[in-house]
């Protein structure tokens, strides 16, 4: 468990765990900050961005993959070319500096992973840093849940719900979809951990996390990360093939619903709103006509909105797309709100083009196909799980985050390192949840 791997550490170690935790914390609060009116968000990106250029490329790789080397460099290659596509096309584009921010958050979350490679931790090492951020994501809320600080970000606005003011949670996060994302995934990977371990202590301390992650992720009142969720659990049901097991997470995962039934009332003084969110009803729409584009927030009409601008943009809008910013102007000529598609797919396809799309569905393929085909029990369930929610939360809500990709990209780093373990199970052999590497975890 992680917090017996912290009390191994010598203390020089622990107090470096500290100071990197309260570090990524504050650049993390900050975030929304501007500065000469340039996001913080975006300058220590690019700080942090030239840092791991001179780090990665001055010095000599170690040979991070060995055996996978060749498919380490497809998808790193892959990953480049899907984050530098917003910089290359910025020059054919009226806003290019709205195109160079949005390839310069892409490129920070690739370049981690490639640094993490690049300084060849062990696997261990690595899966200690992911239970490590699970555990960094439950401490950071507890400043915001103690009313010590207040968030910088926007949460969402309950005032077209409530006259009332509950509880909406986003904690050191700059909005409340950044907020789910990372909750529901960090949820997700919480409850995959427990769901694939022996370890009784182990199994406890993560269904603890994962009911604190799922309450937060309600309280975002953001729908997408709900979904998200939902659909990482089922992925987890759907990987594990022993029927007992399967029985087990269903009593879990009610065992969960019943702890968000009895905790969200006493967390927020008005679960009417909560309901209200739920149902995609507002104080504007109740009496209106109830069906799904209206309980989707209108996703139907954005997404037939982006499908004509597609179809009305030149030749070389469809291949190379039209940026983020002119999006958001065509989609208010549209339907009279300057937003994005809400589906990143399409999303992709109209800021990225044709060759965007491909690129993106590409990578994703491959990342895919990279986690299925992980011999090692735990890994194997955990990365796909929380693909599925990534994916989930990616088409309902799109956008770019991030941390979250980052996060995501800390699985890939962890699957590749799986592939190259010596004690790896045999890819033969059903999943189960009692193999000998399963107990030693």
């Amino acid at each position: 468990m992680i917090l017996s791997n912290i009390e191994k550490q010598p203390q020089s170690g622990k107090y470096f765990i500290c100071v990197l935790l309260s570090l990524i914390f504050f650049t993390l609060y900050l975030e929304p900050i501007a500065i000469f009116g340039i996001k913080f968000s975006h300058i220590y990106k690019f700080v942090i961005i030239y840092f791991l250029l001179i780090s990665i490329f001055t010095h000599r790789s170690h040979g991070v993959i060995d055996h996978y080397e060749k498919s380490y460099a497809v998808l790193l290659y892959t990953a480049y070319c899907w984050a530098m596509l917003p910089i290359l096309f910025s020059f054919t584009r009226n806003y290019m500096f709205d195109s160079i921010f949005i390839g310069g958050q892409r490129l920070f979350s690739i370049l981690l992973f490639h640094w993490v490679l690049h300084k060849k931790y062990t696997l261990d090492r690595l899966f200690m840093f992911y239970e490590l951020f699970l555990l960094f994501a439950i401490l950071a809320t507890l400043p915001f849940l103690a009313g010590l600080l207040q968030p910088l970000g926007q949460s969402y606005d309950l005032s077209k719900i409530t006259d009332d003011k509950p509880f909406a949670f986003i904690g050191v996060f700059q909005n409340s979809h950044a907020a789910s994302t990372i909750l529901s995934m960090c949820g997700v990977g919480a409850f995959s951990i427990s769901c694939t371990t022996v370890n009784r202590g182990k199994k406890s301390y993560y269904l603890i996390l994962t009911s604190i992650f799922l309450v937060l992720t309600v309280l975002t009142y953001s729908r997408s990360g709900w979904i998200s969720f939902i659909f990482g659990v089922l992925s987890i049901f759907w990987l594990i093939k022993n029927t007992s097991q399967k029985y087990s997470i269903i009593k879990v995962f009610i065992s969960l619903i019943g702890i968000i039934l009895v905790a969200i009332p006493q967390v927020i003084n008005n679960t009417e709103a909560l309901t209200m969110r739920a149902l995609g009803q507002t104080k504007y729409n109740l009496n209106t006509e109830y069906n799904l584009n209206n309980v989707s927030s209108g996703r139907l009409s954005i997404w037939k909105a982006s499908g004509r601008i597609f179809l009305e943009s030149t030749t070389l809008e469809k291949l190379a797309g039209i940026g983020e910013e002119e999006l958001r102007k065509r989609m208010y000529r549209e339907i009279g709100a300057p937003i994005f598609s809400h589906n990143g797919f399409i999303n992709q396809l109209l800021v990225d083009g044709l060759i965007g799309l491909i690129i993106l569905l590409y990578l994703l393929v491959y990342i895919y196909l990279l986690f299925s085909s992980l011999a090692i029990y735990k890994y194997r369930v955990l990365c796909i799980s929380t693909l599925f929610c990534w994916l989930t939360h990616f088409f309902f809500q799109g956008g770019d985050f991030p941390i979250a990709t980052a996060f995501l990209f800390l699985l890939v780093a962890i699957s590749l390192l799986a592939h190259n373990r010596s004690d790896a199970i045999n890819l033969n052999k059903p999943l189960s949840g009692n193999s000998a590497i399963d107990k030693a975890q």
